[in-house]
């Protein structure tokens, strides 16, 4: 089981890396043929857009 940070769930929103961690997102992900890399690098592209936007 992945034991998330020490902070209740519910006060926080969730990290990418808290997703990415979550088994049943990574069957899903399996079931797609996606990988955490290509997750990962699809953020890390996003991340000037976002900064632009803001």
């Amino acid at each position: 089981m992945h034991i998330f940070s020490k902070r209740k769930l519910v006060d926080r929103e969730l990290t990418l890396r808290d997703m990415l961690n979550d088994p049943i997102v990574q069957d899903v992900m399996r079931r797609d043929g996606v990988q955490r890399w290509q997750v990962e690098q699809l953020f890390e592209n996003l991340r000037p857009a976002t900064r632009k936007a803001a």
